[in-house]
This record gives C-alpha cells, structure tokens and sequence, in this order.
C-alpha cells in the first residue's frame, strides 16, 4: 500500500506535467488550398484569418499551373519547306486578388494581366516537306513528310511570395475575398511557309493556396490542474514538517 509521501509526490509529479504538457499558444498553420482543372474561371476564394483564433504572424500565397499532353501539328501546305518555333500548353491569366498580395516591399507577388502564366512545350523545326498533294486539307497523320508534331510534356510554373505585414488588415476578419483568374489553352507558330493546323488540347491542372501562420491565445491553467498541483505541495510540506517533528 503506498504512503501517504508517495500519493504527495505522485500528486505532485502529475500536477507539474499535466501544467508543463500543457499546449503552448504556438499553433499549427491554417492552410486553405482550392484546385482546379480544364479550362475556364475558377472561384478561388478564401477565407479571412478569425482575430480571435489568436496573432496573425505571416502569410504565404501560393499559385500553380501544370499542363500535361496533347499535341499540336503543323501541315505544310506550301511549295517550299517549311521551319520555325512553335509552343503549346497552357495559360493562367490572374486579374484581381480581391486583397493586396504584395510583399515587405510592396512589390506585386504575382503577375497581374494577360496571359502571366504560361505553362508551355516548345519545339524547334526545319526541313519539313513541301506539301505532298493534300492541298487546303489539314494532315493530321504525323508521319506524313509535310507535318511536324509538338507533343506536350509535363510542363509546371509556379510563383510563391509573402505578404507584407502592412497588409495584414485586409487579411483579417469574419469574411472572405476571391482571386480572380482564367485559364486556358496555348499555342505559338512562329513558322515559315505559314502552315495549317490541327491540334489537341492538353490536361490543364493546379492549385492556389493561401496560409496564415499564427500563435493561438496563451491559454490559461485549469482550476482542477492548480488545485491538485496545490494538494501535493501542500501534501509535501505537512510530511517534511512531521518528519522534522518525529527528530526532536
């Protein structure tokens, strides 16, 4: 059976970890992550960082564009050979960010207009056949010798920042705010004789991604935490004094 100096030590032992264990107001980060795919004009919206969750330390912005496959040929429908440079991929266009997404100074994080993201193949060609008899109708067969074929491959671009602290206000509240954007296909032909062509579009993908790191609210001790950590000091104290008692 254990003494009544054990049951103080446990109490003690208990009430110190369970206060030292207790969570500290660093927080884990809230991320919000929307994705997207294919063509058009997703809703990127987010929402604002809750003050009463605690201090708002940072945030960290992030877009990504990846364009995956398809193909575009060209067909040559001219007398002589044909050669040049020509892309394919895709597109993002970011035209509003709903809140200023600028850094510590005050430089734009993202490329706001037209077409700021292109996330493109590339080729380089010549000595492509003069046309072999199709005339005006597009060859779509890439082993005819009148035709060169742009494959697209994995291509990603990507662009991350952090918002400057003089800008945290608008970040902050019960509300929310949208970035605005479209996303598309692309193609260049920068090719000589001007070819026809035909072409299919590649996977288009991605994701925008805002995170607010934060220190939560120092939280406070529980009574029952104090009070048993109070029990075994008390306990400690009442035994060390008897114990001195029983020396005289």
């Amino acid at each position: 059976m254990k003494t009544l100096k054990e049951l103080a030590c446990m109490a003690v032992v208990v009430g110190m970890v369970t206060f030292l264990c207790a969570p500290s107001g660093m927080a884990t980060p809230l991320t919000q992550t929307i994705p997207f795919s294919g063509v058009g004009m997703p809703p990127f919206t987010f929402s604002q960082f809750n003050p009463s969750m605690g201090t708002l330390n940072s945030i960290d912005v992030t877009f990504s564009l990846t364009s995956t496959g398809g193909y575009i040929i060209w067909d040559n429908d001219q007398t002589t050979t044909m050669s040049g440079t020509g892309g394919f991929g895709c597109t993002a266009s970011i035209w509003n960010t709903g809140v200023t997404m600028k850094d510590a100074t005050a430089s734009d994080i993202f490329l706001i207009g037209l077409n700021g993201y292109q996330a493109i193949t590339t080729a380089t060609f010549s000595g492509i056949a003069a046309d072999d008899g199709d005339g005006t109708t597009i060859d779509t067969n890439p082993s005819s010798p009148d035709t060169f074929q742009l494959v697209g491959g994995t291509q990603t671009i990507s662009d991350t920042g952090s918002v400057g602290s003089a800008y945290f206000s608008e970040y902050t509240g019960l509300s929310s705010f949208t970035v605005s954007s479209v996303i598309g296909t692309w193609s260049s032909t920068d090719v000589t004789p001007a070819p026809q062509f035909s072409s299919d579009p590649p996977n288009l993908s991605g994701f925008f991604t805002v995170t607010y790191d934060y220190t939560g609210e120092t939280p406070v001790p529980e009574p029952g935490t104090m009070l048993l950590l109070g029990f075994g000091l008390i306990g400690l104290v009442g035994l060390s004094r008897k114990k001195k008692a029983g020396h005289k």
